[in-house]
């Protein structure tokens, strides 16, 4: 494992591929190689990593958590969070036999000019009047989605609800 240049508290192993290396926002800020998602055995799932604390908090908000294979390779969190929206929402064209709307949580921890940049998104899906649409709203800090998601969430309901109606 050699040390390359980086702000104080973060260590970071080069493995054997550089592409392959990515940073997790933990306490002791500790980087982990990654193994390629398309070379698990079918059924396997990676262990979650990154924003610990906020997926522990989305859980207790009903949310169930995905190993995040679309990731950029620089994100260190590898999963997002996901629930379906309890607010009255149109359903979504694809998904007529489910009602409401999913919404979807993902955090990203990356290291850019030697800093850490954490954020979260939060987004909602959905196909109406033959058009695919997706509403987020990004860069909130993990710290302040527990303060900020139920706003959020009716934003995001809102905006879907005023699309042109489905014919």
């Amino acid at each position: 494992m050699s040390k390359i240049d980086q702000p104080a508290g973060i260590a970071v192993d080069r493995g054997v591929r550089p592409l392959d290396v990515f940073c997790v926002a933990e306490d002791a800020l500790t980087c982990h190689e990654r193994t390629d998602d398309r070379h698990q055995e079918h059924g396997a799932r990676k262990p979650f990593v990154g924003a610990d604390e906020l997926r522990e908090w989305l859980t207790t908000q009903g949310f169930r958590c995905a190993n995040n294979t679309l990731r950029h390779q620089g994100n260190g969190c590898n999963w997002y969070a996901y629930r379906r929206s309890n607010l009255s929402a149109r359903t979504c064209e694809c998904n007529d036999d489910k009602p409401g709307m999913q919404i979807v949580v993902t955090p990203s921890a990356m290291v850019l000019h030697n800093r850490l940049h954490e954020s979260v998104e939060i987004e909602l899906c959905g196909e109406a009047n033959g058009v695919w649409w997706k509403v987020t709203a990004y860069s909130i800090t993990p710290s302040d989605v527990p303060k900020k998601l139920a706003d959020v969430e009716r934003a995001l309901i809102s905006a879907w609800n005023a699309l042109t109606p489905n014919t």
